[in-house]
C-alpha cells in the first residue's frame, strides 16, 4: 500500500498552543506509520528542536532570510520533489504562502487548522486575505471548537468545509517531586497557596485582570503567591502593574519554561483570564493532572469546562469574579477531590490525543 505524503507547515517561531498541538500530531503520526510525514517550518526554534528526534523529513525555510516569493518557490520545488499529496497548514501566513505553492504544484488537498480567530474579522486587509485562503487555498478547515466554527461561519466561511476537531492531549506523568524543587528555586514557603498563569504574556490573555484579582486574594490569604510562567511583550508592563498594586513581593515571573508539567504539579489553581480562546492547551495540560482551573467563559473554553463540575468559569475582564472564585477554593478539600476526578475524566473521554489523531487521520484519508 502506497502511503500518502503529508506535509505539515507551521511558523515555529514561538512555542504556544498551536505549536504544542502540532508537535503532538507529528509525534503521534511518526509512531503511527500510516502516512509519510514531512514538516516545513518558517523559523528555527523550540519546535524544530523537539521534532528533530522524531525521524521526520524536516525543512526550514527561514522567513528572516527568504522573501515571501522565494519561500513560495522553495515550497513549490519541495512539494514536487517529495511528491506531496496533502498539506496541513497551521496559521494565516502559512495558509497563504503554502497554499499558493501547493496550487502551483497541483496539490488540491490543502487542510487548514484554525487554532483561534486569527486574522478573521480583525483587520480589513488581513481579513480579505483570509477569505482568499478559505475560498481558493484550502479544501477543508479544522476548527478546534464549535464556538470557533460558528465564528468562521458568521464571517462568511462555508459550513460544509469546516470540521470541528478539539485539541487533545496524551496522559501525563504525575511527578510531584518537581513541585518541591520549584518551590525551593523560587523561595516559596511550605503551606503557601500557589496560583499560576501559564502562557504567552500578551494582552489577549487578560493577565492585568488577574493581577487586580490577586491583590484582593492577598487581603484574605496573605500566604499566597502568583506565578507567571511564560514570556512575551507585556512582561515589563505586568511587572510595573504588580509594583503599583503593592503586590510585587508575591508575584513571580519565571520566563519561558520547557517543562510546563513541573509548574502544573506546583500550583493549587491555574487561572486563565483570556479575552478569547480556541481550546487552550494549558487547560488540557492542567486538567489531565486533575488540577483546579479558573478560566474565562469565552471561545471554546465552555466546551471543555462544565462550571463547578470539572473547573470554574468566570466572566472576562471581571477581577472580582476571579478573586471570589479562587478564595472559595482555598480550603475546600471536598471540592478539590471532585474536580480532580472530573477533570481527569473529561480529558480521558473527550479530549484525549488519540481521539484527535484519529479524527485528523480520517480527514487526511477522506481528502486523499
Amino acid at each position: 500500500m502506497i502511503k500518502s505524503n503529508i506535509c505539515l507547515i507551521i511558523s515555529g517561531d514561538l512555542w504556544g498552543g498551536a505549536e504544542a498541538q502540532a508537535f503532538s500530531l507529528l509525534q503521534a503520526f511518526a509512531a503511527k506509520n500510516e502516512f509519510k510525514i514531512y514538516v516545513i517550518l518558517f523559523n528555527h526554534g523550540i519546535l524544530e528542536e523537539r521534532i528533530s528526534g522524531l525521524g521526520l523529513n524536516k525543512y526550514v525555510i527561514d522567513e528572516k532570510e527568504n522573501s515571501p516569493v522565494k519561500s513560495v518557490l522553495l515550497m513549490y520545488s519541495y512539494f514536487k520533489h517529495e511528491k506531496i499529496d496533502t498539506i496541513h497548514v497551521h496559521g494565516f501566513k502559512e495558509n497563504f504562502l503554502a497554499g499558493i505553492a501547493a496550487r502551483l504544484a497541483g496539490i488540491k488537498n490543502i487542510i487548514r487548522t484554525h487554532h483561534g480567530i486569527g486574522m478573521v474579522g480583525v483587520h480589513r486587509i488581513n481579513n480579505y486575505i483570509e477569505k482568499i485562503n478559505e475560498k481558493f487555498l484550502t479544501r477543508h478547515l479544522i476548527a478546534v471548537s464549535e464556538n470557533l466554527k460558528q465564528y468562521l461561519i458568521e464571517n462568511g466561511f462555508k459550513t460544509n468545509k469546516i470540521s470541528v476537531i478539539h485539541n487533545g492531549i496524551a496522559p501525563a506523568n504525575e511527578n510531584f517531586e518537581s513541585a518541591h524543587r520549584i518551590k525551593k528555586d523560587f523561595n516559596i514557603p511550605d503551606g503557601f497557596f500557589v496560583i499560576c498563569a501559564i502562557g504567552r504574556l500578551v494582552r489577549v490573555k487578560g493577565y492585568n485582570y488577574l493581577l487586580e484579582a490577586f491583590r484582593e486574594i492577598l487581603n484574605s490569604v496573605p500566604e499566597c503567591c502568583l506565578i507567571f510562567v511564560g514570556e512575551g511583550p507585556l512582561q515589563k508592563e505586568l511587572e510595573a502593574q504588580s509594583k503599583s498594586l503593592n503586590i510585587s513581593e508575591k508575584v513571580i515571573f519565571t520566563g519561558f519554561q520547557k517543562n510546563v508539567d513541573d509548574y502544573l504539579n506546583t500550583l493549587d489553581i491555574l487561572v486563565l483570564p483570556s479575552l478569547h480562546e480556541g481550546i487552550p492547551m494549558v487547560l488540557l495540560e492542567a486538567m489531565r493532572l486533575g488540577k483546579m482551573v479558573v478560566a474565562s467563559r469565552v471561545g471554546g473554553i465552555p466546551e471543555l469546562i462544565n462550571d463547578t463540575e470539572n473547573g470554574f468559569l468566570v466572566q472576562p475582564k471581571k477581577p472580582e469574579e476571579i478573586a471570589k472564585t479562587c478564595l472559595g477554593l482555598v480550603d475546600d478539600q471536598e471540592k478539590k477531590q471532585k474536580i480532580y476526578n472530573n477533570a481527569k475524566h473529561t480529558i480521558l473521554n473527550k479530549f484525549s490525543l488519540s481521539m484527535t489523531i484519529e479524527k485528523t487521520a480520517s480527514l487526511y484519508r477522506s481528502n486523499a
